[in-house]
């Protein structure tokens, strides 16, 4: 199961890559009106139909995924606390150090899934407010909770001797992240100038060309990375998940020592897959203080 997760993470990424590039160029191809840019904004692209029948079905789907992956995370949390108090004689120290990190950032995801989907429903034609919330909540829900979740895993790979490649792909990519979105949004979003046409209800860019295209161009690839990099830690969570309940079933008639060997297999191959750590006996866990676990 964890070989195929990376097959997974790319095709998730490249529907939503695909699904953009689509809505550009029907859009293109109908001559509909994106505000005089060159490279138009991904929401005024998918505004109208037929685009916006395709650009509402997927981000729905992908909104929907990236809530059922958060549950998924939420119930590896419990796994985790129910599998480190078994290996530690201090159940507190277990769990303390880090449930309210994962609670914040699974509390972002949620939102950020829940924006997805609006913004995705709600076109800037006639809800141009909701939508402009929805996108902004779901940038910055999304891109915080991702921040919060890798740097777990940064400090849970120096506990233990250094980062894999992997994890250091994923840190530059956050970087470019936060680069790009403050771009987008803290700098761009207030020098930015449109013109609100009530005619046709759409905006006219053409007065601030310049600083509009800067903000389109540095949209997509946030979104995209985002994307990537919290699928593909969020899918293994799920991975667990699937194959502890199927574990706890399959061993459910044997002793209580075989299943719990079989799901430290499981979480162990997990961890290994995110950041090369190593499963450690109850002796050094119990004199170490635990990794930050989200």
């Amino acid at each position: 199961m964890f070989r195929r997760a990376p097959v997974v993470i790319l095709v998730l990424t490249l529907v939503v890559g695909v699904t953009l590039v689509l809505d550009f160029s029907i859009s293109r191809g109908l001559k509909h009106d994106t505000g005089g840019l060159v490279w138009p904004y991904i929401s005024d692209t998918g505004r109208d139909n037929p685009e916006h029948i395709i650009f509402a079905i997927v981000l729905l789907i992908r909104g929907c995924t990236r809530l059922g992956m958060t549950i998924a995370a939420l119930l590896y949390m419990y796994i985790m606390v129910a599998i480190r108090a078994l290996l530690l004689s201090n159940k507190e120290m277990a769990e303390s150090s880090w449930r309210w990190r994962t609670a914040v950032v699974m509390g972002m995801q949620l939102l950020a899934g829940a924006c997805l989907a609006t913004l995705a429903i709600f076109d800037t034609r006639d809800f141009p407010t909701t939508h402009l919330i929805s996108a902004i909540l779901f940038f910055v829900f999304a891109i915080i909770g991702h921040t919060i979740l890798l740097f777990a895993f940064r400090r849970f790979a120096a506990l233990e001797g250094g980062y894999t490649a992997s994890l250091r792909l994923k840190m530059v990519m956050c970087a470019v992240i936060w680069i790009l979105f403050i771009i987008y949004i803290p700098i761009g979003l207030p020098l930015a100038k449109s013109e609100y046409v009530e005619e046709t209800k759409l905006y006219d860019y053409s007065m601030d060309k310049g600083t509009n295209l800067m903000r389109s161009i540095s949209q997509p690839l946030p979104l995209l990375l985002d994307q990537f990099c919290y699928d593909e830690l969020q899918i293994l969570h799920v991975c667990v998940c699937v194959c502890v309940c199927v574990c706890d079933v399959k061993f459910s008639k044997k002793k209580g020592g075989v299943r719990k060997q079989r799901i430290k297999g499981v979480i162990q191959g997990w961890q290994q897959r995110v950041c090369g750590w190593q499963w450690q006996s109850r002796r050094q866990m119990a004199v170490e203080k635990p990794c930050l676990l989200v």
